[in-house]
């Protein structure tokens, strides 16, 4: 899979379910977002969900960013929910985000999902930019997102 992107020399490519893919993705996501709480052996075991689904960006042999996304079924057919998307900051302001975006839509698409959404903060208006440019709409209000961890 290889999206047109602005940059000839970068590379979209699923993330392996591999030890080296999560440690990847884990390092760019500890530049990038800094709030993950996984181990790379956890996101070794979120990597090798059926439901999920990963992206890496590489330049020059390197993972400059990522997007990490899950299915979920709905009513309405299958939909990819856009979880997290992470870009160096080195990195940023190349339309490396927009183009991992595009390359997990059009991978749900390859397996039949036509339903996308994403959550971006308020504040994060470069996200919102990227999401925009890969053709997702912000919804009519601001909802809020409620967070809590399951015990037990």
């Amino acid at each position: 899979m290889r999206p047109t992107v602005p940059d000839p020399a970068l590379v979209i490519r699923p993330a392996r379910p591999t030890l080296t893919d999560a440690h990847a993705l884990l390092e760019v996501e500890r530049h990038s977002l800094g709030d993950s709480p996984y181990t790379p052996v956890e996101v070794l075991g979120v990597l090798r969900r059926p439901e999920h689904h990963a992206y890496l960006a590489l330049r020059g042999g390197w993972v400059v960013g990522f997007c990490s996304a899950i299915e979920t079924p709905t009513d309405g057919g299958p939909r990819l929910e856009l979880d997290m998307l992470g870009v160096l900051p080195s990195d940023r302001r190349r339309g490396i985000a927009t183009a991992l975006l595009r390359a997990a839509m059009a991978d749900a698409q390859s397996r039949g999902v036509q339903r996308f959404r994403g959550v971006v903060a308020v504040d994060n208006v470069a996200s919102q930019r990227a999401f925009a440019a890969a053709g997702l709409r912000c919804a009519s209000s601001p909802r809020d997102l409620t967070v809590y961890a399951l015990r037990g």
